[in-house]
């Protein structure tokens, strides 16, 4: 078969103009609506939000842009999805524990209330105790009380004097720095002197020896005493303390029950609730002090419980909601305290009572019932969030703790109580990322059991165009951008087509034709016109081409120059123009390359310069082995070929992949084998099929128009041209240059489906003459062997 030349028709898809639709006024497409044709997408969120069982988190691939995870949120929230019990948590001070705050768990709307019924509590009490305490029957108890037990002290110290008094000595209190102590000192003459003054007394005044020394005897045997009968009243005091409180939570109970009581109803308090609530109620009675003293008057040596006193009847409401919604949570920066949330140190060190208002949540906890939504690569940059993100989603728990290895504020101690916690993650990344997550995290698979793909091209469609259209339509008139005429629509869904990588598909990534959109607006207004035009939108495309081209336009000057070797006229032996392609940023652009081959007698061998010097990949080494096999199939199928055959890539100082150019390389091999000249008018690409098939290749509209440049700066011949794989005619949408060059006669894209059909476009002769004229040159080889041997 004959190679084929394409007509200007097969060179590029043109939009009508009824695939154009018209803005409709006030139309506003739901976000369901902007991703068009993503049915199975879609259904695949839509199951994972609804399964309710374990790991059947998502993870979505192919969403485009700098704002997917925004656009994954509104997505969410236009879905359907069975919501958990949307519940508030709080977190308060733990009595037993209070390095450890506990969690409660409320019905929605309950933390509120809560925080507000525990300042009601406070408020009633400090005003209900003050009063009953005060009351005048309260007071008559505690006098008649304290009156008792001063009486009961006094008649332990008169018996005790008493037995004092018969032996002439007399108890004594004395004032010292630290206070005040008891002693015995000897009475003399009805006055009391202590030891030493006594023996000190003229002898006159002083009793006789012998009963001196009976008066210190006694004294000696007395002065145990003195600490007993202390002790006792010690011990007499403390029962009048603890009946005293006996007496004041007598007259609380009933107040603190009371108010507790009806705030647990108010409440509904369940048993977790009402167990704290409990535990207030009987610290309150514990500190019944906390209800009467001011805090200008408060001790600053009193123990700290007893300073601050009320912050532990305090609520930390870490999440609440006053409307049954389901919380859908995009976390921007998902570090490790704003995913999982931290202790803050600067209050957990106020002291044991502020520890519970030290926790912070994170956006898990406000997610809870909801969904989360995080990006993949945010995840996995930050230091600690992949681990402990598997652990939270495996335990259903979240544990709210400072990062204390990367914290530079120390360790808090604070471990709050963990929270049960149940919701969906969505993790929006790449089908790369999935795939090595998928290999490499033994857990991955178990944690996001969902995977929902957006595809970046659909099939080329009269509906698909028409929705791009209508999503583009609306961007416009959200941004203020100018109105899109007929003529500028179809040359922006050419752009999708173009993007798509060939005439059968179109683009879906709108975030991209967003701004080809907002790039054309800005040159149309530069042009001072009223709406955007065909021009624009290419003027467009090419300033952005522009952006990104320096390096492209280097090589072309080079080649220009000549400093590189690349002829677009004429014939020469061994030597032909490759198509290649070089990606520069987020564009890729045609480089033409020299391929030349050499052959020489000798045992069967093929040199591939560039792999030698380890500049090739493994696909281009694989292109090589199937024409090293087609030239075996072709000449050698008796015996070896008898000769050294070498190709090369000439002025070539980069790496080579790909097997684009193992077509190429054959036919400058044959050429160099039979001596027939090849067309340097021609550039040439497509894959080897060790049958001589000549394969699909990527890339193709690039290769041509890098080919195409050099030839239309110096001059199109009109005998110039490609020659491309035809299974790729499919894939041309070559910009209007090429398309009116083709029109013109001055240039031409030829497709083939097998190398003898190349061969003979590129040397003019039939492939039969070309093949017999190899085989007599390697007999000729095969000869001169045998002489030499």
């Amino acid at each position: 078969m004959k190679a084929k030349e394409l007509k200007v028709s097969d060179l590029r898809w043109q939009c009508p103009a009824t695939w154009a639709p018209k803005a409709k006024a006030n139309a506003e497409p739901s976000i369901s609506q902007r991703l068009f044709g993503q049915k199975r997408a879609l259904d695949a969120i839509e199951m994972g939000l609804n399964v309710d069982s374990p790991g059947y988190n998502i993870f979505v691939c192919g969403i485009g842009g700098t704002d997917k995870a925004e656009v994954m949120q509104e997505l969410l929230e236009s879905m359907k999805f069975d919501a958990h019990d949307v519940v508030d948590h709080v977190f308060v001070h733990n009595f037993h524990e209070p390095i450890n705050p506990r969690h409660l768990e409320l019905p929605l709307g309950a933390g509120i209330k809560l925080m507000v019924g525990m300042r009601n509590w406070v408020h009633a009490l400090r005003t209900e105790i003050p009063k009953l305490l005060k009351s005048e029957d309260h007071l008559k108890r505690r006098h008649h009380l304290f009156a008792r037990y001063q009486k009961a002290e006094s008649q332990l110290f008169r018996r005790f004097e008493a037995k004092l008094q018969k032996s002439g000595l007399a108890l004594v209190s004395i004032e010292e720095d630290n206070g005040s102590r008891k002693d015995i000192h000897l009475r003399i003459n009805d006055k009391v002197y202590s030891t030493e003054q006594a023996l000190q007394l003229p002898s006159k005044q002083r009793p006789a020896a012998a009963k001196m020394k009976k008066m210190l005897a006694a004294r000696a045997e007395f002065l145990p005493q003195v600490e007993q009968t202390q002790n006792k009243a010690r011990a007499m005091a403390l029962r009048l303390i603890r009946e005293s409180n006996n007496i004041d939570e007598s007259v609380m109970t009933e107040a603190v029950q009371g108010i507790t009581v009806a705030l647990a109803e108010e409440l509904s308090a369940e048993m977790n609730l009402a167990s704290w609530l409990g535990d207030c109620a009987q610290f309150a009675l514990n500190h019944p002090r906390m209800w009467t003293r001011s805090a200008a008057t408060a001790d600053d040596n009193e123990d700290s419980i007893g300073q601050r006193s009320f912050e532990v009847f305090e609520v930390n409401a870490v999440r609440t909601m006053r409307e049954k919604t389901v919380p859908i949570v995009f976390e921007p920066h998902p570090n490790y305290s704003n995913l999982f949330g931290t202790i803050e140190r600067s209050q957990s060190q106020q002291g044991l009572g502020y520890v519970h208002h030290a926790v912070r949540p994170g956006s898990l906890l406000q997610a809870d019932g909801g969904i989360l939504v995080l990006s993949a690569r945010d995840v996995f940059r930050e230091a600690e969030v992949w681990r402990a993100l598997k652990r939270t989603l495996q335990s259903g728990k979240l544990s709210i703790h400072a990062l204390e290895s990367l914290s530079p504020l120390g360790i808090t101690g604070a471990r709050p109580e963990a929270v049960p916690i149940k919701l969906k993650v969505v993790l929006v990344g790449d089908s790369n990322l999935y795939d090595y997550l998928h290999d490499a995290e033994p857990d991955f698979t178990r944690i996001f059991k969902v995977k929902s793909e957006f595809e970046d091209s659909l099939p080329l469609m009269k509906k698909h165009a028409a929705s791009m259209a209508s999503s583009l339509h609306h961007i416009g008139r959200e941004e203020g951008l100018l109105p899109i005429s007929n003529t500028g629509m179809r040359a922006l869904l050419e752009r999708a087509v173009n993007d798509a990588g060939g005439r059968r598909r179109i683009s879906t990534r709108l975030p991209i034709l967003a701004d080809y959109l907002r790039e054309s607006s800005f040159y149309a207004k530069q042009n001072k016109r009223k709406s955007i035009q065909r021009d624009d939108v290419d003027t467009a495309r090419n300033h952005y081409r522009d952006q990104h081209a320096i390096d492209a336009e280097w090589h072309e000057r080079q080649v220009l120059e000549g400093i590189y070797n690349i002829r677009t006229s004429g014939k020469e032996v061994g030597a032909i123009n490759a198509m290649t392609v070089v990606g520069l940023g987020p564009l890729s652009f045609g480089r033409p390359a020299r391929i030349s081959a050499m052959a020489s007698p000798g045992d069967e061998s093929y040199t591939n310069i560039d792999s030698d010097v380890n500049l090739t990949g493994n696909i281009h080494n694989k292109g090589m082995l199937s024409l090293e096999n087609y030239m075996r199939y072709q000449f050698g199928k008796k015996k070896g070929l008898p000769a050294k055959m070498s190709l090369c890539f000439d002025q070539n100082y980069g790496p080579i992949d790909g097997d684009s150019a193992s077509t190429t390389e054959l036919y400058a091999l044959l050429s160099a084998l039979s001596g027939y000249g090849i067309r340097q008018d021609i550039a040439v690409t497509g894959a080897l099929a060790m049958d001589g098939a000549v394969t699909a290749i990527g890339g193709v509209n690039d290769k041509i128009d890098g080919f195409f440049r050099i030839c239309q700066q110096r001059k199109l011949t009109g005998t110039q041209g490609v020659m491309i794989p035809d299974v790729n005619s499919k894939d041309l949408m070559l910009h209007e240059g090429i398309v009116d060059a083709v029109k013109a006669g001055k240039f031409h894209i030829y497709t083939i489906k097998n190398v003898r059909a190349g061969i003979e476009l590129m040397t003019g002769k039939r492939w039969q003459d070309v093949f017999a004229a190899v085989a007599k040159r390697l007999e000729k080889f095969g000869s001169e062997d045998k002489k030499k041997s």
